[in-house]
């Protein structure tokens, strides 16, 4: 994972523009509420002039003021070191991360809780967990 913008842009399933942060006299300038669905199935407020400014709030990881988790990933009970590579988009140049996923978690559980601890994907929030 050596581009997070990438990884990032990747982990966004679905963007909706929600209602306006505050009332604003020209709704071409005004700041909205999006939320956004990764790839992960968690589900996220941020906020932007438009979609591609969302998603640059959105690539700067979590910070509680202007991104923020409003659903967490359901635990999902057939997943996989596998499937959590392919969903991270973690590749073959990646190696230790690849192994360290398939050593440390070799149970469904500790591949939940690593889902539920990540903030963002990107390889600093990977890096910071692993740190923990």
């Amino acid at each position: 994972m050596t581009n997070k913008t990438k990884v990032n842009k990747l982990a966004i399933k679905d963007i909706v523009r929600m209602e306006q942060v505050w009332e604003e006299e020209n709704d071409d300038t005004g700041l909205y509420y999006y939320h956004i669905t990764d790839v992960l199935n968690r589900k996220w407020q941020t906020i932007g002039l438009n979609v591609s400014d969302a998603i640059q709030v959105f690539e700067n990881g979590n910070d509680d003021v202007w991104t923020r988790i409003i659903k967490p990933a359901p635990f999902n009970f057939n997943l996989t070191a596998n499937d959590l590579i392919n969903i991270l988009e973690i590749g073959p140049d990646d190696w230790s991360i690849r192994n360290a996923i398939q050593i440390i978690l070799n149970t469904v559980e500790r591949r939940n809780e690593f889902i539920s601890k990540i903030k963002n994907i990107n390889l600093h929030d990977m890096l910071m967990y692993s740190i923990k």
